[in-house]
């Protein structure tokens, strides 16, 4: 009994990105923007590999390539999802760079400015001594968190922000080192403060 067929080791690669291709064209989009996350320091040279084999394809239709990364101020970042993703490499072939400039502190962190300026400052700093500036796009988070001091901090759109502060006394703040406002406020028993 035979097995599975084998394949090359780039084949999923190859299949993925002439699906990606196929379907920019398919739909006559100007081009495609990769978000991929969750990715571990192993990961680096295939991911690197796959946005240069995606750019490449999409270019030669006349496509474009934008890829979202991770913020991060060094090489080692935070985590391995900072590792597997390789500013100079993907700044090389992709027309534009998505930073996602947010998240510093997120739902399971303890709480804190979601996009402290001096961290903003050093991500560009970071981006900018590898990727051409006029390829860098700054995300910005419109959205915030509400810590209780629970596992998992309440998720807000900016509105819900709006809200939740019109509808409690609180004492507004704004932290200079961070150039972040936030709120802190009692509910029931419960200390929240929201970044």
């Amino acid at each position: 009994e035979l097995g599975p067929p084998i394949r090359p080791a780039g084949a999923p690669r190859a299949a993925h990105v002439a699906n990606l291709a196929a379907l920019a064209a398919e739909r006559d989009f100007d081009g495609i923007v990769v978000d991929y996350e969750l990715l571990g320091a192993d990961d680096r040279d295939a991911f690197t590999a796959f946005v240069t084999a995606l750019a490449e394809a999409l270019h030669d239709d006349g496509r474009r390539l934008a890829v979202a990364l991770h913020a991060q101020a060094s090489d080692m970042g935070t985590g391995g999802h900072h590792v597997a993703q390789d500013y100079q490499a993907i700044g090389r072939v992709a027309d534009e760079v998505h930073l996602m400039t947010y998240d510093l502190h997120w739902d399971e962190s303890a709480p804190g400015p979601i996009a402290p300026l001096p961290w903003v400052v050093g991500v560009l700093d970071y981006a900018t001594a590898r990727i051409p500036a006029d390829k860098l796009l700054l995300g910005i988070g419109l959205f915030g968190y509400d810590w209780d001091g629970g596992p998992v901090a309440d998720d807000l759109q900016l509105g819900q922000v709006a809200d939740r502060i019109a509808r409690h006394d609180g004492t507004r703040g704004w932290d200079d080192q961070a150039s972040s406002p936030g709120f802190a406020y009692r509910n029931g028993d419960d200390e929240r403060i929201i970044w």
